[in-house]
């Protein structure tokens, strides 16, 4: 499949004709599935790593076995922790961390225990962090989980990544971004301990280099790998308890008593609750508590008014669920920075507005209020990478929350569109263009549109055809 969202339809197929009949085939193979929002059941039985009991005797002290749960042993009602990471971990933070945990072995039916098939850090960074927070230690890592080589058990899970993330107890995200520095430290410091009086003071203080260091802080993280994967966007998108797991660099000194791997945990809530307390409270940055105009455009703006400005954006870019260079910040005074006050909805306030749409409402309402989420999904998606351009259609239909999606592990090959696999979908369970007249006529409208022209600019007038 080709990633090709900067050509046009007519560069892609040539004529409407063409483009049609493309259309019919990806429709055909189109799976349709549960629209409700907010499922009680994961669609696949999960599978767990867990610790075994007993510990096999005869490996030394420094070795750790974990079992994988079976199918069956699967309940809804079961607490697990979902683990959010990059596949390919950086050899800088394996090298510096690798000699210090325990040997990790997974048990499944047969006999011998395998390695871990991802990164060790990953298996110890999410076990040390499931022990903290669930009685019972469940974890679920895509890469030991599912069966990698089992095509059909990939692709079941594909399909169902939302829910599974959706329904975890708590996501942990597993940063490779280090804490190198006492500063950096020192700017994480309110985050992982935060509340209303210390983001209050943090606010009024005339001294803003706490702030300062908060935003190096997380500018540094933000840098992180995994904030540019289109997999972990989803992710994201979907956790519903969600904490960063950051390590110290081991020349700040030993992180525990035997110089181990120790992480901090700062919850994302702790993050987000800060950017909302500083739109709350944004007319406490005014003139009477800085001496002089609050806005921007004002001539001698506060450098402290500055570096929260910065902090806002940087933690709305790319700390919040819907991460997105399109939101607009809920920040008065902001306008000369391109960043209108009025703000306008993340997408999950726009899929439980639009989710909720009576009867009575008008359908073109609907529909614009689709297609404002679909564009900044679509955004989003554009700023990420990943590696089979395929996958990326799963997860605009599971981001987007669409009726319909593609079963694109068997589509990997195959040699599509990725451009017209989303224009297929959008016209399944969004326009809903009724006959192949009025499919033609909308394939000669898209013929000079890029697929996000058309999601931007022409998604709205085809509602027409209706």
């Amino acid at each position: 499949m080709e990633h090709d969202t900067s050509k046009t339809f007519r560069e892609i197929h040539g004529t409407p004709s063409a483009l049609v009949a493309e259309l019919d085939r990806i429709q055909g193979l189109a799976l349709r599935r549960s629209r409700r929002l907010h499922r009680v059941e994961i669609p696949v039985q999960l599978r767990f790593l867990a610790p075994l009991d007993p510990q096999p005797q005869g490996y030394g002290p420094d070795t750790v076995h974990l079992r994988l749960t079976s199918p069956q042993e699967y309940t809804e009602t079961q607490e697990y922790v979902a683990v959010s990471y990059t596949w390919q971990q950086p050899q800088s933070f394996t090298d510096a961390f690798l000699n210090r945990i325990p040997t990790y072995k997974i048990w499944d039916t047969d006999s011998q225990p395998y390695n871990p098939e991802c990164n060790p850090l990953v298996i110890h960074r999410a076990y040390r962090f499931a022990q903290k927070k669930l009685k019972q230690v469940l974890i679920w890592i895509d890469q030991e989980c599912i069966r990698q080589d089992d095509p059909d058990d990939v692709e079941t899970h594909v399909l169902a990544m939302h829910e599974i993330y959706r329904h975890s107890a708590f996501t942990v995200v597993l940063l490779s971004r280090m804490v190198d520095s006492v500063p950096m430290a020192a700017g994480l410091y309110p985050f992982m301990h935060g509340g209303a009086d210390v983001f209050d003071k943090l606010l009024k203080s005339d001294d803003c280099r706490v702030r300062k260091l908060c935003l190096v802080a997380l500018q540094l993280l933000a840098q992180d790998r995994w904030f540019s994967r289109t997999w972990t966007y989803q992710e994201r998108f979907f956790a519903t308890v969600c904490y960063y797991a950051v390590s110290i660099e081991p020349t700040l000194g030993a992180n525990t008593q035997d110089g181990g791997l120790e992480d901090w945990y700062i919850p994302e809530r702790n993050i987000v609750a800060f950017s909302k307390k500083t739109a709350d409270n944004a007319t406490a940055l005014n003139k009477d508590h800085f001496g002089f105009d609050f806005r921007p455009s004002a001539k001698g703006m506060c450098a402290c008014t500055m570096v929260t400005f910065s902090l806002v954006r940087l933690i709305k870019f790319k700390f919040e669920a819907s991460r997105s260079v399109n939101w607009k910040i809920h920040l008065p005074g902001f306008e000369s920075f391109g960043i209108k006050s009025a703000g306008i909805s993340t997408p999950r306030e726009v899929m439980s507005r639009t989710a909720k749409v009576s009867a009575a409402e008008d359908e073109l309402d609907r529909i614009q209020g689709r297609f404002e989420t679909i564009n900044h999904v679509f955004l989003d998606m554009e700023a990420c990478d990943n590696a089979i351009v395929a996958d990326r259609v799963s997860i605009f239909a599971n981001v987007c929350q669409l009726g319909w999606t593609l079963p694109t592990v068997k589509l990997r090959e195959e040699n599509l569109s990725y451009s017209t696999c989303i224009l297929a979908l959008l016209l399944l369970d969004v326009l809903k263009v009724p006959g192949e007249a009025a499919k033609m006529e909308l394939a000669e409208s898209a013929m000079r549109l890029s697929i996000g022209g058309f999601i931007r600019n022409e998604g709205y007038p085809f509602s027409k055809l209706l």
